[in-house]
């Protein structure tokens, strides 16, 4: 009896150790169960069978199947749709690839069938083929099932025991190895195919992409992931003159204009970084030494993963389209300077400042203007408006518009009958021209004004400092809309020191949130109100309400101010040497940054930087004391036009009544101390308290300006 189990043991040892061989032989699954089904039937079971889960460990089917009767292997491959049949209970194979636990089932017999069975047609089988005894296993491997390993027993006499169940669960552990070792391989074999594949249709694209690049006019070019070109069309080399080995790389930088490059040198290693498409207008040098404007597209490729595989890109020239761009911008230009009054009218107690910007883009100019002036009978006539679209036809209209308006005043007396006019004369000479239009009249004795409105943005009167702006009534609508209708006059009761603005859309739409921008215009007009120390009210409202954005149309603003004017701006010889900041004492950040502004602009300028530090403490002095002292608009005037910056500071405080510039007796009280600092390091320093409202301090800084800074 020993002998016999010493016997057994070393056949099971024998079918591991040439189990592990036929596992390590071959990755393809499918042969190597079979081989291990058809080695355990040799000794170990009359019937083996290897069930595999599918990818998406839901169903079975039979792997490989082994009979020490061969012409029963047929019948057993046919045995998967018995799995599924539960009418007793779940199938032995289905348990233990869920449960990861062996079934055994030390004898069977007649009598045990349908207490083993899941389903009549399993007990049948069971039955024809004569199970004696029967062992499943998981086919496990690192946590994983990947099927399950049945052993049967149809010879009477021959009962697996629990050392057969030890050796089945030692051979599913192996056959879990070999069946993740294998699908391993099989994945990685996959994936190289595809990347084969990838790879095939890549090139085949890129060799379509460049026989298309070839015959189109435009400069074509592909970089790697990193930017580095590897391919240019031949038109490259056509314009620039360059090799090959030259502009390989980054040897395109040499054929940049140097104005330009250091933008492309910005824009296109960020692209690099970020994945966003590149494109860039900007001169190139022909090979005859000519510079050309290029319009310069990129687009990534990228994988599965969202890596960056390739850069695609055009380099179109477009110096012709670019220069009758300018020609256009020019003429439209000029007419604008034409067609824009250089000056306003003034009166003793009225002042009239505008401001126009033209938006960022080069191709929107022209469609925006105002005008303001004086009749024969004491009325200021006043007018401001948009013209649809832009360009030269928009300034040729401008220009009409204002000659028509011109004519009209001087022979009617109220802003509803010249619209009416207006719109009457466009309808016939330009029905396709649609404008927004606000003019009216200021009386003679400045204490009314009356207006009348054609769809275009409202007034906006100011009448206190510590209110907003009021936004009177909304209009008819614009000329040309086919609006046959009225116009309606509106009269307007104007309080001493009161602020009007009139303005085009584009001083509000330039921000995604034009309700707040409409607020910050409403709440920056009433810092104006009585306050006449600010040289051009409307460019420093419209510095504050943009505060450093970009407009994206013309922008045109006038504002009308019934105070009586104090101070004459200095006239400006080089403006390069004069600067403005602007802030208001309430905002902390915004003096800040212009202190910081200020004190890098004397920097640039200085001969001595030694002489920098009591220079910026006269500056964070004179900002600190108009902040703590001063609420309201402030200004800072920097005139170095001379060898010695002049700083001029303006607020619209209360006015300083006591102008101690010594140190308190005692040294926790900082009254007069900032004063004291100022003039102990400013050459110069005087402080005038302006006649109704707010102080000018005046500091002359001890500084040099640099002799190579232009003067």
């Amino acid at each position: 009896m020993v002998k016999a189990q010493v016997n057994r043991d070393q056949q099971r040892l024998a079918i591991l150790v040439r189990a592990g061989e036929i596992f390590h032989r071959s990755l393809d699954v499918s042969t190597t169960l079979s081989n291990v089904a058809h080695l355990a039937v040799e000794w170990f079971a009359d019937l083996c069978l290897c069930d595999l889960l599918d990818e998406d460990g839901r169903h079975f089917s039979v792997t490989s199947v082994a009979h020490r009767d061969p012409t029963k292997e047929a019948t057993l491959k046919s045995l998967t749709p018995i799995i599924y049949l539960e009418e007793f209970g779940v199938h032995p194979i289905v348990k233990v690839t869920r449960t990861g636990a062996p079934f055994f089932a030390p004898r069977l017999g007649e009598d045990t069938y349908m207490a083993h069975a899941a389903s009549k047609a399993h007990a049948e089988y069971m039955r024809d083929l004569g199970y004696r005894s029967k062992i499943v296993v998981p086919v496990t491997a690192q946590g994983t099932i990947f099927g399950a390993l049945t052993f049967v027993s149809t010879t009477d006499g021959k009962y697996f025991d629990n050392t057969d169940l030890e050796f089945a669960l030692e051979l599913g552990r192996r056959a879990g190895l070999a069946v993740a070792n294998a699908k391993q391989f099989e994945a990685r074999k996959r994936t190289e195919e595809a990347l084969r594949d990838r790879e095939t249709l890549l090139a085949d694209s890129e060799r379509r992409f460049r026989v298309l690049a070839e015959a189109i006019p435009v400069i074509c070019w592909t970089a790697d992931a990193n930017g580095w070109i590897d391919w240019y069309n031949h038109r490259w080399y056509e314009f620039t003159g360059q090799a090959p080995d030259d502009a390989a790389g980054w040897g395109w930088q040499a054929a940049h204009h140097p104005d330009d490059f250091l933008e492309v040198m910005r824009r296109w290693p960020r692209c690099i970084a970020t994945g966003e498409p590149f494109e860039m207008e900007y001169r190139l040098r022909r090979h005859d030494g000519e510079y050309h404007w290029f319009l310069a597209r990129a687009e990534p490729l990228y994988d599965d993963e969202n890596t960056i595989l390739r850069w695609y890109g055009s380099t179109a020239d477009v110096d012709a389209q670019r220069n009758a761009l300018e020609r256009t911008k020019r003429i439209a230009a000029t007419l604008q300077d034409v067609f824009l009054p250089s000056d306003l009218p003034q009166r003793p107690r009225l002042r009239l400042d505008a401001h126009y910007i033209p938006a960022e883009q080069d191709a929107l100019v022209g469609g925006d203007w105002f005008d303001a002036f004086d009749l024969p009978d004491g009325r200021l006539c006043f007018s401001i408006g948009d013209v649809s679209g832009h360009g030269l036809d928009a300034s040729v209209a401008v220009g009409r518009l204002r000659q028509a308006i011109a004519t009209l005043a001087f022979r009617h007396e109220d802003p509803a009958t010249i619209l009416r006019g207006v719109s009457d004369l466009f309808a016939q000479q330009d029905p396709d021209l649609v404008v927004t239009v606000l003019l009216g009249f200021v009386d003679a004795t400045l204490s009314s004004l009356v207006y009348a409105n054609a769809g275009h943005p409202p007034p906006l009167v100011a009448t206190r400092n510590d209110q907003p702006a009021e936004l009177l009534p909304y209009g008819e609508p614009p000329i040309g809309s086919g609006y046959a209708g009225p116009f309606q006059n509106r009269t307007v009761e104007i309080a001493p020191n009161a602020v009007v603005a009139l303005y085009t859309d584009g001083m509000t739409e330039f921000s995604l949130d034009v309700l707040d921008a409409e607020r910050r215009l409403s709440s920056t007009i009433p810092l104006f109100v009585g306050n006449t120390s600010v040289a051009h009210p409307a460019k420093a409202v419209t510095e504050m309400v943009f505060d450093g954005a970009a407009p994206r149309d013309d922008v045109a603003l006038m504002i009308l101010q019934f105070s009586s004017v104090d101070l004459e701006p200095p006239a400006s010889r080089d403006p390069t040497l004069e600067r403005t900041w602007r802030f208001h004492s309430s905002d902390a950040h915004t003096a800040q940054r212009s202190r910081i502004e200020i004190v890098a602009y004397l920097r640039l300028l200085a001969e001595d930087r030694a002489q920098l530090f009591p220079t910026e403490l006269v500056i964070g002095e004179a900002v600190a004391n108009t902040v703590e002292h001063a609420p309201g608009l402030v200004e800072v005037y920097l005139d170095w036009r001379e060898s010695k910056p002049v700083i001029y500071v303006r607020d619209a405080g209360p006015g300083l009544h006591d102008l101690r510039m010594q140190l308190p007796k005692d040294v926790q009280d900082e009254n007069g101390r900032g004063l004291f600092l100022i003039r102990s390091f400013a050459e110069e320093i005087s402080v005038r308290a302006m006649p109704g409202y707010g102080t000018e301090l005046r500091m002359v800084l001890p500084l040099k300006r640099r002799q190579f800074a232009p003067a």
